[in-house]
């Protein structure tokens, strides 16, 4: 009986002591899952505030561009160029041709204060943005283009229209005279030489363009009568950009 009453007590310590350390082991357990929480969360806090941070920058750097481009923008559609070829400058003769109504203008009228008056406007009609002038491909210059038709209907007086030219110019237009020969240069302010002869120059006096009669940009070509191909006067032309409808209410 001893010896099972000593069995029983042994068991119980036993168990006691299994309990007891079972018991200890636990909150050691539980405090190594909880920091490996901590570990996790901590990580994953400082991802998402890294995330934060660059999203940040990334808009930061996309509206100071888009600032950038705005200001760009702006900024060329105030500054204003002049598209005028710099060798149609300075005619002796400006005639006003409306609906078959003309009006001759030339600094030595006696009406001045007119002259200076289309003279201003005349200068602002082809005056246009930076902005259009670049998007209408128009900054870069422009092209000199030969035809071979009649540019006077009378080529030995040098006077009229030709048909040909007529019908491109239509009824509202300004005609630009000049007291002796000019030549025509490539936008970069070089000679042209013919497509035809390519020792030969085209020297022009008179020069036509058609107004708009409507309040627009848009483009605008220049009819020149050249000769030096040997095949009399033919029609030259020039196209840029400009706004000639303050011309055509001018001389309405």
């Amino acid at each position: 009986m001893e010896e099972l009453e000593k069995q029983e007590q042994t068991t119980e310590l036993e168990e006691t002591s299994l309990t007891t350390e079972t018991n200890q082991t636990q909150p050691e357990e539980a405090k190594q899952e909880n920091s490996v929480e901590d570990v996790m969360q901590s990580v994953s806090d400082e991802y998402i505030a890294k995330k934060k941070r660059k999203r940040k920058i990334t808009y930061s750097s996309i509206l100071s561009v888009l600032f950038a481009i705005a200001t760009i923008i702006i900024v060329m559609s105030t500054i204003r160029v002049d598209l005028k070829p710099s060798f149609v400058a300075n005619p002796t003769i400006y005639e006003i041709s409306i609906s078959g109504k003309t009006e001759t203008l030339d600094e030595g009228m006696a009406d001045q204060e007119r002259f200076e008056e289309f003279y201003k406007i005349y200068n602002q009609s082809f005056n246009v943005s930076y902005l259009t002038a670049l998007f209408t491909g128009k900054l870069g210059g422009y092209e000199v283009n030969e035809t071979l038709n009649k540019f006077y209907s009378n080529e030995n007086t040098q006077a009229g229209m030709s048909q040909s030219l007529s019908d491109q110019l239509g009824n509202n237009y300004i005609k630009l005279s000049y007291a002796t020969e000019h030549t025509i240069k490539n936008s970069n302010g070089s000679t042209y030489y013919s497509d035809y002869n390519t020792a030969c120059e085209l020297k022009f006096e008179d020069v036509y363009f058609p107004l708009n009669t409507e309040d627009k940009d848009s483009e605008l070509t220049f009819y020149f009568g050249t000769t030096g191909i040997g095949m009399g006067y033919t029609i030259t032309t020039i196209t840029v950009r400009a706004n000639t409808f303050a011309l055509y209410e001018f001389a309405k």
